[in-house]
């Protein structure tokens, strides 16, 4: 049970669960927020670091999410999701404030040994962090069409807060922009597809498709800005790797469709 109480392992083991999921979060969150800082004319491990400790910050905040969304949300749902087994989720529920204020605990010392020891300027960055929280506040009392907004909120500020922490310079909205293309507006029109949005933007699509169709385009759109507007080639490498990646979880689901058939057949 104290498994829990450590940094990453509750979102992890709700979230991220199985190789699959954990490979996925790898690739779609940590090497984006890592990569559009490091990747530039003189990166240092100074950047790197402060990287992975706003990473920790932002997953802990992150995480405050998961438990209220767990513990709080479900409570008024008349048919609440447990991610966790039911006896392990009790049991938690009774440590709510101790998981709450050890993943606050852990975004502070982030924080803290960024500006101490890094002397790295973090108010940018703690105003995004409360905002994030206030985001996932709206988002966890409501089950409406309003949920698409607030998740695109709390999508953009995972994306863009270890950003705007490391990077100051003439690019930065470039990177910005990049940042909210990258994932928050494709997972944004994948969760319009929940039970309790009436919309409907995304119904009876498939998603693996449709991320490699939007990768392809968005790699087509930074090619060209590269090459026309002098565009860093970061940009070009980053979305090819998500497109390399989504492109490979399709063909495995392809073998292994097309296997699962082949045993059935005989």
């Amino acid at each position: 049970m104290i498994i829990y109480f450590f940094p990453f392992v509750y979102g992890l083991k709700t979230r991220q669960k199985g190789l699959n999921y954990f490979v996925s979060y790898i690739v779609i969150f940590v090497l984006p927020n890592i990569l559009i800082s490091n990747i530039n004319e003189n990166p240092t491990v100074n950047v790197f670091f402060v990287s992975l400790l706003g990473l920790v910050a932002l997953y802990s905040i992150y995480e405050v999410g998961y438990l209220f969304n767990d513990f709080n949300t479900t409570l008024f749902e008349p048919k609440p999701t447990y991610r966790l087994d039911k006896a392990i989720h009790d049991k938690l529920s009774q440590k709510f404030m101790i998981l709450f204020f050890t993943r606050l605990l852990y975004t502070f010392m982030a924080i803290s040994i960024i500006l101490f020891f890094f002397k790295y300027q973090v108010f940018t960055f703690l105003v995004l962090l409360l905002l994030l929280i206030g985001a996932y506040a709206i988002h966890n009392s409501v089950r409406s069409n309003v949920n698409i907004f607030s998740i695109f909120i709390i999508f953009v500020l995972k994306y863009i807060s270890v950003l705007l922490l490391i990077s100051q310079g003439d690019n930065v909205v470039r990177d910005i922009l990049f940042m909210v293309l990258l994932v928050p507006v494709i997972r944004t029109y994948e969760y319009s597809s929940k039970q309790w949005i009436s919309l409907r933007i995304a119904n009876n699509i498939n998603f693996d498709k449709t991320r490699i169709y939007y990768y392809s385009l968005l790699l087509l759109m930074y090619m060209g800005l590269s090459m026309l507007y002098d565009f860093s080639y970061k940009y070009v490498f980053i979305v090819l790797v998500l497109l390399l990646f989504r492109v490979a979880v399709r063909v495995l689901l392809l073998i292994k469709k097309n296997g699962d058939r082949f045993k059935n057949e005989w």
